[in-house]
């Protein structure tokens, strides 16, 4: 874990073996809407030789697979507290 503050954000590192090779970055983020309510943040950071060669896997499946997460947090952030 590079960065945890409870409430607000989360931040990690993850590699695929030696650094350099292909890393990524980590994090969300959580924060207050003037409106009320609060925003959640995703974000996500590859570096490494290997990215360019992987470019096209992280465009058709990545993507896709956070896009689907955000979706499914979304739909049940949004449903009310059960007792």
């Amino acid at each position: 874990m590079v960065e945890a503050t409870p409430g607000h954000r989360r931040r990690w590192l993850g590699r695929l073996g030696i650094p350099g090779v292909f890393d990524a970055e980590h994090s969300f983020t959580i924060t207050a809407r003037v409106e009320g309510g609060v925003r959640l943040s995703q974000n996500e950071r590859f570096t490494g030789v290997l990215v360019p060669l992987m470019a096209r896997s992280l465009d058709r499946h990545t993507q896709p697979a956070f896009e689907a997460m955000n979706t499914a947090l979304k739909h049940r952030a949004e449903q009310p507290a059960t007792a």
